[in-house]
């Protein structure tokens, strides 16, 4: 069987447009699974902490709860 190159760029063409058209379906099930990972690990979502050596890094997420 002998292919040339209009077979080949179809068939690329056509995984092209898929993943594109998937590509926020993917991003959302990585995003959930993080954050499951995360709620699982941690028990405060809203601040995370990393020190290297003397440096310190701090994000502190604050909030407020309406009634």
């Amino acid at each position: 069987m002998n292919l040339d190159n209009s077979d080949v760029s179809l068939s690329y063409q056509r995984g092209q447009a898929m993943l594109k058209r998937n590509f926020p379906i993917r991003l959302l099930i990585v995003c959930f699974t993080l954050l499951i990972a995360l709620a699982l690990v941690r028990d405060d979502l809203c601040s995370i902490q990393y020190q290297d050596g003397k440096k310190l890094f701090k994000a502190v997420l604050s909030y407020e709860v309406r009634d």
